[in-house]
């Protein structure tokens, strides 16, 4: 509000200000989604996270907890990775669940990456199928390779990477 009527001199001082305003009005919405979209810098990201967790708590849609997700997921997988660990997967996070997927992955949670995988279409059977094949679980993977092949018989690579675990 003071800025609209006196303005600020710097960046900085517009910086220190919201963050004051921010204590004062902690449930101030347009106040905190303007100060992620203003000072979301790499130098920030500890203010920038605090301020995403809030929004959280006061959207009762589930924008807020996506943004949140994809915060961590671009700047801190392994806190990603902890507040996803016991989340199912679900489509609520649909724009997300490649990078979850491959997350899981990244950590040898292979399970947990064919979970998240199947729900979308970015990650395709044979990386999948790979997963499976880290886990060694040839009995669920042979049934899903049946249930594949049966829609696409013409696939060759996955054909190929099948004959070389059997």
């Amino acid at each position: 509000e003071l800025d609209r009527l006196i303005g600020y001199p710097n960046d900085v001082s517009r910086e220190k200000w919201m963050s004051e305003q921010m204590k004062v009005t902690p449930k101030d919405m347009e106040l905190l989604n303007s100060y992620i979209a203003n000072y979301n810098t790499p130098e920030n990201q500890d203010k920038i996270k605090n301020t995403l967790k809030a929004l959280i708590g006061l959207d009762s849609t589930n924008i807020s907890y996506k943004n949140y997700i994809k915060y961590l997921l671009d700047t801190n997988p392994k806190e990603a990775r902890e507040e996803l660990k016991d989340t199912l997967p679900n489509l609520n996070l649909e724009e997300l669940i490649g990078p979850i997927a491959w997350l899981f992955a990244d950590n040898d949670e292979f399970q947990k990456a064919y979970d998240w995988a199947v729900l979308t279409k970015e990650i395709d059977f044979l990386t999948r199928m790979n997963w499976l094949i880290e886990k060694k679980d040839y009995q669920f993977l042979e049934s899903e390779y049946l249930a594949y092949i049966d829609a696409n018989p013409n696939d060759m690579k996955v054909k190929a990477r099948m004959d070389e675990v059997y």
